[in-house]
């Protein structure tokens, strides 16, 4: 039987490149994130702060059950304005492990790409652009005992086999491809 491994941070990070590209490429980050807040609830409990304390099952009434969506502004305030008082993640990491809630760093696309992790793995490769260049793009994240995966060869450029499929699958001469082009129907970004 064939083994199918992979890892989920692998896979985010395929998935925040196809939303990210460019901080991907360039490892420069988008200076419109400023991170995400994740507040842990379950049907039991809510986990917020309170006076510098995390507490469970705050008795905030506008944190309570449902009510909870309508107060979800005030809500991140409260974590946020709690979190940056501590300078040290390793501090904040432990305090919050202290009552059994979860915490990591959210990290842009370009800085998960950078990171020791990525090099560790090979999460990142570098292919030919074919312009004299390389492009980065994430690997694959998956490993099958009976198969290769991952990235390899070059990237074909947008369009770039438009006309030769549609050619042999359309039977589209040379005049309908151009004016499919001339009307937006087709695109293509080959450097010249």
């Amino acid at each position: 039987a064939t083994r199918v491994g992979g890892t989920l941070c692998g896979t985010a990070l395929g998935l925040a490149w196809a939303r990210d590209s460019l901080s991907l490429s360039t490892g420069v980050d988008d200076p419109t994130r400023h991170g995400n807040v994740w507040i842990h609830h379950s049907r039991q409990r809510t986990h917020v702060v309170n006076s510098g304390y995390v507490s469970h099952g705050l008795d905030d009434p506008r944190f309570a059950g449902t009510n909870r969506r309508a107060h979800r502004a005030e809500l991140i305030d409260i974590v946020e304005t709690w979190t940056r008082a501590f300078t040290d993640l390793d501090e904040l990491e432990a305090v919050l492990a202290a009552h059994n809630l979860p915490m990591g760093v959210v990290r842009s696309s370009g800085a998960a790409a950078n990171s020791a992790w990525a090099q560790a793995r090979g999460a990142i490769v570098e292919l030919d652009d074919r312009l004299g260049g390389t492009i980065r793009i994430p690997e694959a994240p998956w490993r099958f005992s009976d198969a290769t995966t991952g990235a390899h060869g070059s990237p074909a450029y947008r369009g770039e086999h438009n006309r030769n499929v549609l050619r042999d699958l359309a039977d589209a001469d040379d005049d309908t491809l151009d004016r499919w082009e001339v009307e937006g129907l087709l695109s293509s970004r080959i450097p010249t």
